[in-house]
This record gives structure tokens, C-alpha cells and sequence, in this order.
């Protein structure tokens, strides 16, 4: 397999985000481990976090992303620990990002992504067209 590169990274995760099934993670492996890296490019990286403190920060990205609502912090905190992605200590009570999580699958220039900067500048350009289509759509009648 191939590395996924930035460009292949953006485009996926606007289409999983903003146009997939809003319900659960994604059922390929590659656009579930899309969707949990750009959860990990979210993420101060030089941080541990508290259970509570990942916890909020899942709970929210959802709606911050715009998009899988129905995703929720305890099946995305699962999915990044059984990944690899989110590690946890021994007692459970910190959780860093893994040192390495594009694990030679991605171009290292998905590390300069800002996922939800990513996916408002197309949400942005979504509502322009559909605004311009129908003033268009007006302007026929």
C-alpha cells in the first residue's frame, strides 16, 4: 500500500466529515484511520492529558468538525487507543498521542494539516456555491 498523501488526507476527510454517514466510524480501515489522525492533528502533541480532559476534547470534535455527529468520546477514545494512536499509561489516568502516528501509512506533510481549519474553508465554499446555484436558479426564472 502506498502512502496517502496530503492532497488524498484532505479529500477524504472532507468527504467523511461533511458528506459521509453521520452515525459511527467508518467502516475502511484506511478512511477510519483518516478520521482518527486528524482527531490526533487536533491534539497538542506534546501534552498528557487527563481521562476528563481527553474525554472533553472528544465530545466535542465532532461538532467542531462539523460533521459524524454521532460519533462519541468513549467509542473515539477506544478506536485511538486500539489504533495506537492514543497511548495510556499503566494506572489509565494519562493519555498522550503516540509519538508516531502516521506510522509510515501517510505523508509526513499530513502533520501540517489543520483538520478543522480544513474542513470550515470547504464548508465555506459548499454554502457559496449552493448560494450561487441559486441565484442562478433565480435569476432563470
Amino acid at each position: 500500500m502506498s502512502r496517502i498523501s496530503r492532497k488524498l488526507f484532505e479529500r477524504r476527510l472532507i468527504d467523511l466529515v461533511l458528506s459521509g454517514p453521520d452515525a459511527a466510524l467508518p467502516p475502511r480501515a484506511q478512511d477510519r484511520l483518516i478520521l482518527l489522525v486528524a482527531i490526533c492533528l487536533d491534539l497538542d502533541r506534546r501534552r498528557a492529558y487527563t481521562e476528563r480532559e481527553i474525554d472533553a476534547v472528544l465530545e466535542v470534535w465532532p461538532d467542531r468538525a462539523g460533521g459524524r455527529r454521532g460519533l462519541d468520546r468513549v467509542t473515539l477514545r477506544r478506536a485511538l487507543v486500539d489504533e495506537g494512536l492514543l497511548v495510556r499509561d499503566r494506572a489509565g489516568t494519562e493519555y498522550r498521542v503516540a509519538g508516531n502516528i502516521l506510522g509510515g501509512r501517510f505523508d509526513p506533510a499530513v502533520l501540517e494539516i489543520d483538520a478543522i481549519e480544513c474542513l470550515e474553508v470547504e464548508r465555506e465554499a459548499r454554502a457559496m456555491r449552493k448560494t450561487r446555484r441559486e441565484e442562478e436558479l433565480g435569476d432563470s426564472s
